[in-house]
């Protein structure tokens, strides 16, 4: 019969029919892409819609729902990420209304003292995902967090402080990424000839505003800055308590 587009897709995510560096130029028209996706929701919507008060233990508390959401959510992160890095490629002239300014650090800090504390959940209030359970007790040593995500204007001051030029907050694979990719700035982030700064978003150029937390940077440079800061990045263990306390 007929090759239908489910089964051109699935030899396309099947890893040992296709490599994934060449799966971009294999895929269906786009036009052939949406009707297979708008089938397909048909589909889900329906299935879903017969089984909303069965007794499976996936659909209590319409678990296996949260659980699409949130894996819907994954995808529309990375088409997001395409969609940027494909921005990036095309930058427009852009004239900043508003100037990024430097802020000192804020050093506004919560204390969680030693103790064993409850890391993941069973209350059903949350939606979690299967790695998040069972509950489990984690003993943590004392340690302090910021209360809010560093902004621009304090990555602008590590910028300007040469953070990316100091080889000491780096360690040896960040400054190998630095040197191949000769990175002095986060990626999306454009200075002017007169020396203003702004970012390309998705959608294109925008202003950075000075309050606005700063994203778009990897771990060499998230680490790069703590050290930088006279801090550490802090464990998933450590972000998970803090935050069920404030």
């Amino acid at each position: 019969g007929q090759k239908t587009c489910s089964d051109t897709l699935k030899s396309l995510y099947i890893p040992e029919l296709s490599t994934k560096h060449l799966r971009g130029e294999q895929l269906p028209t786009f036009d052939q892409l949406r009707q297979w996706a708008q089938d397909h929701q048909q589909q889900n919507d329906q299935l879903i819609r017969q089984n909303l008060n069965s007794d499976h233990p996936l659909m209590q508390h319409y678990f296996l729902i949260a659980f699409l959401i949130q894996h819907y959510c994954q995808h529309y992160e990375t088409i997001q990420m395409v969609l940027q890095m494909r921005a990036l490629q095309s930058r427009k002239t852009y004239t900043p209304k508003q100037s990024l300014q430097t802020l000192d650090l804020n050093t506004d800090a919560v204390t969680i003292s030693d103790g064993a504390y409850t890391i993941g959940t069973t209350d059903a209030q949350f939606y979690y995902y299967d790695n998040e359970t069972p509950p489990h007790s984690q003993t943590l040593k004392s340690f302090s967090i910021s209360r809010n995500p560093i902004c621009n204007g304090e990555y602008l001051n590590f910028i300007n402080d040469n953070g990316y030029q100091q080889k000491s907050l780096w360690t040896q694979e960040g400054l190998n990424w630095l040197q191949q990719h000769s990175i002095s700035h986060p990626l999306h982030w454009v200075k002017t000839s007169s020396e203003h700064w702004y970012q390309i978003t998705n959608t294109g150029p925008q202003d950075l505003l000075t309050k606005q937390p700063v994203y778009g940077i990897n771990w060499y440079e998230a680490n790069a800055f703590a050290k930088w800061a006279n801090a550490r990045l802090h464990h998933e263990y450590e972000w998970e308590t803090a935050s069920k306390q404030y």
